[in-house]
């Protein structure tokens, strides 16, 4: 339970499970099994959603869990973009989400689950026009994140020309 009282805070932090290695992929049925998920919707990039060697074992890996990839997200992360998404959850009534990808399909992911939570899209669309930000319920459905890509701001090189401005 989280507090906030005027001399401070408690924050109840609950960390997610992490599953890493080769082949993790290959896990994915059970570890949304585990969350009670009978039907994923993958919410991918155009590139990440259709390349055989990301999407197969993703694929592979879900099963009969696996309702459909929606392969649509870019790097511009638009609104547009994730209530597509959420119509597409609906459509195949989804219970879960699998985020695969970098950056832009995790954070699109996470603004489909906010968007099928809200029941109310007309309200989040108003309340994300307003504040620029996306009211998140507080039961959504789970999320399982796939990521693939280091973010290009993680990314360094030096050369002699950085050396020279530095």
């Amino acid at each position: 339970m989280d507090t906030i009282t005027d001399d401070g805070f408690r924050f109840d932090y609950r960390p997610a499970t992490i599953r890493y290695g080769a082949g993790a992929a290959g896990d994915l049925r059970d570890e949304l099994g585990a969350h009670g998920v009978e039907r994923a919707l993958v919410v991918a990039g155009t590139t990440t959603g259709t390349a055989s060697a990301v999407i197969g074992p993703v694929r592979d890996g879900l099963g009969d869990r696996l309702g459909d990839v929606f392969a649509e997200t870019t790097p511009e992360k638009r609104l547009d973009t994730a209530l597509a998404g959420a119509a597409r959850y609906d459509e195949i009534g989804a219970d879960g989400i699998v985020a695969l990808g970098g950056g832009s399909s995790l954070d699109v992911a996470k603004a489909v689950r906010a968007l099928v939570a809200s029941g109310d899209r007309e309200t989040a669309i108003s309340t994300f026009a307003e504040a620029g930000a996306l009211p998140v319920p507080d039961a959504l459905p789970p999320l399982v994140a796939v990521p693939t890509t280091l973010s290009r701001g993680g990314q360094s090189t030096v050369d002699n020309d950085w050396r020279e401005m530095n």
